[in-house]
């Protein structure tokens, strides 16, 4: 009877040691869904300086529309806007795309740590039981929620910050009595 035991424990104790692949899986994840975010903030940033810089220009346009249809400008302008439109699109597009990947990824890591798990107790010769993987699935899959909120909480943080830092220059503008400035208004 002892014997049975120790044999038990040591198969729990092999079963335990691969279930960390598993989780090696999910850091691996981690560090991809922080790399993404990171990307996610950079392209959303560039493409809020980019909006603002394009409001900026329209309202000059507005401000000076009298000048410049006297002066036959509108093609000059019209391109200059659709250029300053065009990196803006293009970063909201790398955005995009890297928020998808990271969506998209985030939702197979439980089925890709428990195939590398299975794999791994599987090769090693170990018995592998159904409450064992189903066990497995539950665990990955709790883990989940997690790493799916990594680029979320990145690009939430950074929106923020940005943000309170446009607050805090309008703020000091104010209390300084100086005349309003244009880039408070975004």
């Amino acid at each position: 009877m002892a014997c049975s035991h120790t044999d038990s424990g040591s198969e729990s104790e092999m079963i335990g040691t691969l279930s960390l692949l598993g989780i090696l899986v999910f850091f691996i994840f981690d560090v991809l869904q922080a790399f993404l975010g990171i990307v996610m903030v950079r392209c959303r940033n560039s493409a809020i300086g980019k909006t603002e810089k394009r409001m900026n220009l329209m309202g000059e346009i507005i401000k000076c529309i009298r000048v410049i249809k006297q002066n036959a400008w509108e093609d000059l302008f019209t391109k200059r806007v659709i250029e300053v439109r065009e990196e803006e699109k293009r970063s909201l597009q790398i955005a995009g795309y890297a928020q998808s990947l990271a969506i998209a990824s985030g939702t197979i890591v439980p089925v890709v740590a428990t195939f590398v798990t299975v794999l791994s107790i599987v090769l090693s010769g170990s018995d592998l039981l159904a409450s064992d993987i189903f066990s497995a699935i539950t665990v990955f899959f709790v883990m989940l929620f997690g790493i799916r909120m990594i680029p979320y909480g990145t690009r939430y943080l950074a929106e923020s910050k940005s943000a309170l830092s446009k607050i805090r220059s309008c703020f000091c503008t104010l209390n300084m009595n100086t005349a309003y400035s244009p880039s408070c208004s975004a």
